[in-house]
């Protein structure tokens, strides 16, 4: 029976010879890769909610300061009107008519 390596001592090889030719340069391509990634990861300027997700949700406001997102209402209490108490219901609508004393 011929004996074959196994699949984690073909890794370990592989891992061998990639840090055996490793230099500073390699090192240098690395960091930059890493500040890249990290750069556009934690510094995009994508917005919080995607505008298909908020297009028939709520109005956003027409006044906001450069580089922020909007802030976001519900279409009924836009801007520029006062927000509803509660839920905007009358309590004696929801009550049952047996339950009245």
């Amino acid at each position: 029976m011929a004996s074959s390596e196994s699949l984690i001592s073909k890794l370990d090889n592989l891992l061998a010879q990639l840090l055996a030719d490793w230099d500073i340069y390699t090192t240098g391509l690395a960091t930059l890769l890493v500040t890249y990634v990290g750069y556009v990861t934690f510094f995009s300027k994508d917005p919080d909610a995607h505008p298909f997700m908020l297009a028939r949700q709520a109005a956003e406001a027409p006044i906001r300061q450069p580089g922020e997102s909007a802030t976001l209402r519900a279409l009924d209490a836009p801007h520029g009107y006062p927000l509803k108490a509660g839920l905007g219901g009358s309590v004696e609508r929801y009550t049952l008519s047996w339950a009245k004393m």
